[in-house]
């Protein structure tokens, strides 16, 4: 691979789009940013949840409760920025990339749950 990867995208109306792929290194940076950025949300939601049921004996709940978060802050951070931030997370959007569509286009939200699962 070159060290700058462009690909031309015909639109459905005959206009030819040119984009830069996104390199290792920028790829890299924003998946650590945003892994940092998960860390953070989900340790004060811990720390948030731990405040709350020290009175409290919730047992399962409180598992259950930080499992769904978990769950929501990895898959759902992804999904949720990809649609409605234009394709970029906050890591994507510090680093300059974006994610988009076969078309060159804005990623629909069947498409990044699809992008997200596998």
């Amino acid at each position: 691979m070159d060290l700058d990867d462009r690909v031309v995208l015909e639109t459905p109306e005959g206009v030819a789009i040119e984009l830069t792929l996104a390199g290792l290194g920028s790829r890299m940076a924003a998946f650590l940013l945003d892994w940092f950025l998960r860390a953070v949300v989900f340790v004060a939601l811990m720390l948030l949840s731990a405040l709350a049921s020290a009175d409290v004996d919730l047992g399962g709940w409180l598992v259950a409760m930080v499992t769904v978060v978990w769950f929501l802050l990895l898959f759902g951070y992804d999904v949720l920025f990809e649609v409605a931030a234009g394709g970029r997370t906050p890591g994507k959007r510090w680093t300059g990339i974006r994610v988009v569509d076969g078309n060159g286009g804005p990623v629909r939200f069947v498409t990044s749950v699809i992008r997200n699962l596998l």
